[in-house]
């Protein structure tokens, strides 16, 4: 290894050759007993480089950066599927995406998120596919039980079934790990895993022989050969056995962090698996989002407290009925939409006049900017002047935030159309207006499900399915089947992103303390009953900087802000929590809602 000293007094250029350079190593208790200002020197009793520092006789250590592992999707090496466990989509971008059925998605996991389930009827359904039919798979999940009392599964594939050589891997009623790969027998091991606590159980399978893993031990806790090969009969179900309906053994407990591979998984992947590391968020909420309140002044006025240029800004008047308005920089400002009618969009030189660098400016219309009117305005950052998107049928414009989950998507279309919306994943949630006629503002929401729809401007229940509604979501795309003629939409389309924003459905109870896990404490919360008739409520932390935040309002109606005790909710640092006891709003007993919130800065 050649060394070129290039500049005095220490600089040197090790040249590009894939030489080490070794520095002098030995234990604690070996250290130099009179070292020079930064003498380096690799200690083997703590594992670190360590350096000398004279101004305070001290030795310190450098640190190594930790490199979080639950946002790669090939981690330790490629995955098939992966399973974040937010939803049942597959993160892995192979579109093994699974179907949920009475999972609750908003409990904390190991690794954010995690999936609930009910012990009685919760599983998803991976479906009988590539990603789960292989003669050598390996599967790594966490799991914790919840009073687990009976036999509980897992994951299977036809797994005991004596007709097929699938796979099983589940919990006895003693809390023991279950195998079973087509073997006449189940196998099972000796250790109580029904204890509450979070564990990491891999299986890996290569062509017949079998090895399970616990809590990165490398050494098996079960292993073997069996007659599993694959099976092309049954899906790959989470949380309940597939084969015959008498002997279903629902799981009772949460499980998170669900990573299929095509390959056995060797005993240093194990470990791996079990060191998995949370990747905390880089995102700044108030960079992206943020509530603004202010008081009109009957003339004109900027508003410049936020810390973006905002292309997204949706005002209420809080003190008296007043309709919302809606502004974007995609239709241009002074272009005013209502959620709380129908009407087609209309125009006003004295509204929002302009979108700022840390704000927006007003004129002087009642609507925005009444004289000691008060005033809410919930601002987004898109990604400023839209551009053309040709990944659909018809060419849209769009402004996307792809970091924060957030664009918005304008076109001028008719008929069966595919339309790109700009965003590194699908949409969790997209609000539809078509403006250039009267029309309704459509709502299509992931936990709802595709050709089903709510309206912001109505009360209404979802609506049953409807083949005229939006068809498909991927990636790049959303399609939609309007016909009639050629009109033009307004689209604002979000998805869930770590640490910032999360799109959900859950169940109310009709009792206090109804807890859904986010990962954020929020600063933000919309929330609309699916089940039943009731309004859109909004809830934020500017209006109500402290629990419990009860002051709402409505999207759907002009009334006036609003107080008291029916629908409050508590923001905490990692959920808001439903405290309601009286009515559907946003807790009613065994009604299903679907939201959609926003982190606050972490403080």
């Amino acid at each position: 290894m050649a060394i070129t000293k290039i500049e005095v007094p220490e600089l040197f250029d090790f040249g590009s050759d894939n030489s080490a350079f070794k520095l002098p190593t030995g234990t604690t208790a070996e250290r130099p007993t009179s070292p020079s200002n930064g003498e380096m020197r690799f200690n083997t009793t703590t594992g670190y480089v360590e350096y000398y520092d004279t101004t305070d006789t001290q030795w310190w250590e450098i640190d190594y950066e930790t490199v979080c592992t639950t946002n790669d999707p090939n981690y330790p090496i490629t995955n098939l599927a992966y399973y974040k466990m937010s939803d049942a989509s597959d993160s892995s971008g192979n579109g093994y995406n699974g179907t949920a059925t009475n999972v609750n998605f908003n409990v904390a996991g190991e690794f954010g998120n995690a999936g609930e389930f009910n012990g009685s009827s919760s599983y998803i359904d991976l479906g009988n596919n590539s990603s789960n039919n292989s003669s050598t798979i390996s599967v790594s999940l966490w799991f914790k039980t919840n009073g687990q009392s009976g036999t509980g599964t897992l994951i299977n594939n036809g797994g005991a079934n004596s007709n097929e050589t699938g796979y099983y891997l589940g919990l006895t009623s003693s809390g023991y790990l279950r195998f079973n790969g087509g073997n006449p027998t189940n196998i099972d091991g000796s250790v109580d895993y029904a204890d509450g606590s979070w564990h990491n159980v891999i299986m890996t399978l290569n062509n017949g022989a079998y090895s399970i893993y616990i809590d990165g031990n490398t050494t098996p806790v079960i292993t073997g050969t069996g007659a599993f090969t694959s099976t092309a009969t049954r899906p790959t179900w989470i949380g309940r056995f597939s084969y015959t309906p008498l002997a279903i053994e629902f799981f009772n407990g949460s499980i998170d962090q669900i990573r299929i591979f095509d390959s056995a998984l060797n005993a240093s992947q194990v470990t791996q698996l079990y060191n998995e590391t949370q990747c905390v968020p880089t995102i700044v909420p108030s960079e992206n989002f943020n509530t603004v309140l202010y008081t009109g002044n009957g003339t004109t006025q900027s508003i410049t407290s936020l810390d973006f240029q905002p292309d997204f800004t949706w005002i209420k008047q809080r003190n008296i009925p007043q309709n919302h308005r809606l502004f974007d920089s995609v239709r241009g400002a002074t272009n005013i939409l209502s959620s709380s009618n129908t009407n087609a969009q209309g125009t006003n030189s004295q509204t929002l006049t302009s979108f700022n660098s840390n704000g927006f400016s007003l004129g002087n219309n009642v609507a925005v900017n009444t004289n000691s009117g008060t005033y809410v305005s919930w601002n987004w950052k898109a990604g400023g002047t839209a551009v053309s998107n040709t990944d659909g049928t018809i060419t849209t414009q769009v402004s996307a935030n792809v970091d924060a989950g957030f664009s918005i998507v304008q076109y001028t279309a008719a008929g069966n159309q595919s339309f790109g919306h700009g965003l590194s994943q699908a949409p969790e949630l997209i609000i539809q207006k078509l403006y250039s006629t009267t029309s309704g503002w459509y709502v299509y929401s992931a936990p709802t499900g595709l050709q089903k729809y709510l309206q912001l401007n109505s009360t209404a229940a979802l609506s049953g399915t409807d083949s005229s509604w939006i068809t498909a979501v991927t990636n790049t795309t959303f399609t939609a089947n309007w016909s009639g003629n050629s009109y033009s939409y307004i689209n604002y389309c979000f998805h869930s992103v770590d640490g910032y924003s999360k799109i959900g459905s859950y169940t109310g109870t009709g009792a206090t303390g109804n807890v859904q896990y986010v990962g954020f404490e929020p600063a933000f919360v919309m929330v609309k009953a699916t089940s039943t008739s009731e309004p859109w409520f909004i809830l934020d932390n500017k209006r109500d900087p402290n629990n419990p935040r009860d002051n709402r309002l409505m999207p759907d109606s002009t009334a006036a802000e609003s107080n008291g005790s029916v629908h409050t909710m508590d923001f905490n640092s990692n959920n808001f929590t439903l405290n309601g006891t009286v009515g559907n709003g946003t807790n009613g007993s065994g009604q299903t809602y679907i939201f959609l919130a926003i982190a606050a800065d972490p403080t």
